[in-house]
């Protein structure tokens, strides 16, 4: 109803999105795509974007999962038009600094979405998980620059 003009704006919920899907399937720097093939949600905003009988002026992912949309980001920072496509993504982060030679750094999956892009519109808000914040005791944001869970 939007693309033909019969609506302003739409809230599409999406399941499966497909957001560690990238550009071409598996990401380079990823060791898996966790079951994702296909970036839904990113194929969709692109088609509403681009199509010539739909044209919208504006698209925005908001991805809240327990996982960060790593495809989806990278989808999005290689949009040449950034002004027009929005990702925010709200997710866990929990990734410890490995030491030299220690293969056992905990990385809650996928271990990236801790920081904004802001020049290509990405906006994430990595969210402290449950665990790390009894252990702490403190219920404050880490050095990951994660915000805790109220």
């Amino acid at each position: 109803r939007v693309l033909r003009g019969r609506n302003r704006n739409a809230f599409c919920v999406v399941r499966p999105p497909g957001h560690h899907a990238g550009l071409e399937g598996l990401l380079a720097d990823a060791g898996s795509h966790g079951f994702c093939i296909f970036n839904n949600v990113a194929a969709g905003a692109l088609h509403a974007l681009e199509a010539e009988e739909h044209r919208c002026k504006r698209v925005a992912i908001i991805d809240i999962d327990v996982h960060h949309g790593n495809g989806t980001e990278e989808i999005v920072r290689n949009y040449p038009s950034p002004d027009r496509l929005l990702f925010f993504s709200i997710h866990l982060y929990d990734k410890e600094a490995a030491a030299v030679g220690d293969t056992d750094a905990f990385e809650f999956y996928p271990g990236s979405g801790s920081g904004d892009d802001t020049a290509h519109n990405i906006i994430n808000v990595p969210l402290m998980p449950l665990w790390r914040q009894v252990q702490s005791g403190e219920g404050a944001g880490s050095k990951h620059g994660t915000r805790p869970i109220a």
